[in-house]
């Protein structure tokens, strides 16, 4: 997703003004080259100066994403400076923990202050928790059956009013107790 729109959350714009927004699909098996980024900035309606400087930061963000095993790579803003350079002031970028037998450094890289401490907890736990914003806790064993019973909960709930307020998967692995 791409848009030349500035000073919003990508995802507020996609509700509120949806055709201000690029949605161009990646195969991930090619990526980001010089002709898919060309075609993102156009998508997003870059003007010709301005695109010609973002295209190269397109194919960059794709290098982050796939050396880094990432699972989102976003950046918001990107800006264009008063002497024309392009220039990201912030962004964010989610691991893939699945791939850190892979990469070296990367729990330097985390950012605990922004993390959930009940999802940090979690995870020197060995569990996978999501926090939400709902009201009906969801624990099980096995992601597979914690999705089946978030989605039951959702569908039931709304009628009620009411949504999961958590994914709590304690693993596939659990033993009986004893």
């Amino acid at each position: 997703m791409c848009s030349v729109e500035g000073g919003m959350e990508i995802e507020q714009l996609a509700v509120e003004r949806p055709e201000a927004l690029a949605r161009v699909a990646v195969d991930p098996n090619v990526g980001i080259d010089a002709a898919k980024a060309k075609e993102i900035v156009e998508a997003a309606k870059f003007d010709a100066e301005t695109a010609a400087k973002v295209a190269p930061v397109l194919e960059k963000l794709w290098d982050v994403y796939r050396e880094e095993d990432a699972t989102l790579v976003e950046v918001n803003p990107l800006v264009k400076t008063g002497d024309g350079e392009i220039v990201a002031l912030d962004g964010k970028i989610t691991l893939d923990d699945n791939a850190v037998f892979r990469q070296e450094g990367h729990a330097e890289l985390v950012d605990l202050a922004s993390e959930d401490p009940l999802e940090t907890k979690a995870k020197a736990l060995d569990l996978n928790y999501v926090k939400l914003d709902g009201e009906v806790g969801i624990i099980g064993n096995g992601a597979g059956l914690v999705m089946s019973t978030l989605d039951v909960v959702a569908y039931a709930g709304e009628s009620h009013g009411v949504k999961p307020a958590n994914f709590l998967d304690i693993g596939g692995g659990g033993a009986p107790p004893r």
